[in-house]
């Protein structure tokens, strides 16, 4: 049996620059939030459709399969249906209305998304990475040098999820795969868990407060 591979699953930085913004952004505000989407990470019940817009004078381009905004992810419906038969328990997703310049058509449905699942798999006796101590709360920097292991059995089932103590997400080679089968060819969306040359040591775990 072929060993999974894992990869940070992210919004591609090429190209992503859609030039949206959530033009209802105060009415999906719940009441002593500064956030549309909700500090554990999940989307809300929102109280009426969110409707993403061109800003004034900004350039529009239209978006990924996966793409952010103002801090929310959001997928096309092609990568919402794959996410769904490869990992139906994996992530939530909720519609939104694109409004196109005129003349320009949408060429999908969009929604924002979110991963609801998390798991702690990360393999830190094979890893290497900096550990930051924000008042007795962990959080794994990728800022600096990394590489990063996942244990297979840990992971289970799960073909998408969040690490505990990771900013991101994590997929496996299943998810990749089905997406590369379904025409979502952007190779940004799953990258690489180091970022280390060449004869650097791969393992290591550094620990260091958060200021």
């Amino acid at each position: 049996m072929t060993q999974r591979k894992f990869f940070l699953f992210q919004v591609p930085i090429r190209g992503s620059g859609h030039g949206l913004d959530v033009v209802n952004f105060r009415n999906l505000l719940r009441p002593g939030h500064l956030m549309i989407i909700g500090p554990d990470g999940r989307l809300p019940p929102f109280p009426e459709t969110p409707i993403l817009a061109p800003k004034k004078g900004s350039r529009f381009k239209p978006p990924k399969d996966l793409s952010m905004c103002m801090g929310v992810m959001f997928v096309s419906q092609k990568l919402k249906d794959v996410i769904e038969t490869i990992d139906p328990e994996a992530a939530e997703f909720s519609p939104i209305e694109i409004h196109y310049p005129k003349g320009k058509a949408p060429s999908s449905p969009y929604y924002f998304f979110a991963v609801r699942r998390q798991i702690d798999a990360l393999d830190l006796d094979r890893s290497r990475l900096r550990i930051l101590d924000d008042k007795g709360n962990q959080i794994y920097d990728l800022l600096g040098k990394h590489n990063l292991h996942f244990d297979e059995q840990r992971a289970g089932s799960a073909h998408l999820f969040k690490q505990k103590h990771l900013p991101g997400l994590v997929a496996d080679s299943v998810l990749k795969e089905a997406c590369l089968a379904a025409g979502i060819k952007d190779y940004e969306m799953f990258g690489k868990l180091t970022n280390m040359r060449p004869g650097e040591p791969r393992t290591g775990i550094t620990y260091q407060p958060y200021y």
